[in-house]
């Protein structure tokens, strides 16, 4: 089973919009520790865990929101043995560049897109 970190360069390669929560302070003992860590989709959990099925659906739940507004947001999920403050990052899919053309501009557009984060289609 790939790690997080793992499925995140993965999913970032073939250029899918994906959201990366990540638990960054305990308060009271929740069913969870300081870096847990959940990749998900706009709708669905990926790989990881939060530390239970509760922060996990909580995540969830608040993903499509956080891939929509494109920015990171910090949000509170609570249980009955305590609560998690967690990071919430979007990481959008890669523009993709389509190219109808095989001139000399065209093979050096396509050279630099790459560098410029999109994905080409000759």
């Amino acid at each position: 089973m790939a790690s997080v970190e793992e499925e995140l360069a993965q999913r970032l390669g073939r250029g899918e919009e994906v959201v990366l929560a990540t638990v960054i302070k305990l308060d009271g003992e929740p069913p969870s520790q300081p870096g847990a860590k959940l990749l998900m989709s706009r709708t669905a959990p990926i790989a990881g865990t939060l530390g239970c099925s509760e922060f996990d659906s909580a995540a969830v739940a608040d993903a499509n929101a956080i891939a929509t507004s494109g920015s990171p947001q910090l949000r509170t999920y609570r249980h009955d043995l305590g609560s998690v403050e967690v990071y919430l990052e979007p990481y959008a899919a890669s523009p993709t560049l389509v190219i109808f053309a095989a001139t000399p501009v065209a093979r050096a557009l396509a050279s630099w897109a790459p560098e410029l984060g999109f994905r080409t289609v000759l």
